[in-house]
């Protein structure tokens, strides 16, 4: 790749996400993480934790911190 080019995703980091958050309905942000980058080696923690942002404030998930996790869960 030259200076200037772009790689585009088939898929946006937030649809990744959010597929996988549906298919196992709760999971600690560590698994999340680890199965993102089982499908995407290339998706960081940072755009993963954007995704998350993002499926938030569409209210298409919960994140909840207990102190020593962060567990994402599906909103139904």
């Amino acid at each position: 790749m030259r200076d200037g080019e772009e790689i585009w995703e088939k898929h946006p980091v937030y649809s990744v996400v959010y597929g996988i958050i549906r298919k196992e309905k709760s999971l600690t942000f560590n698994e999340l993480v680890n199965k993102v980058q089982e499908e995407n080696p290339d998706i960081g923690v940072e755009k993963i934790r954007a995704a998350l942002v993002k499926l938030e404030i569409w209210d298409k998930i919960d994140v909840v911190t207990n102190g020593k996790d962060t567990r994402v869960l599906l909103r139904e």
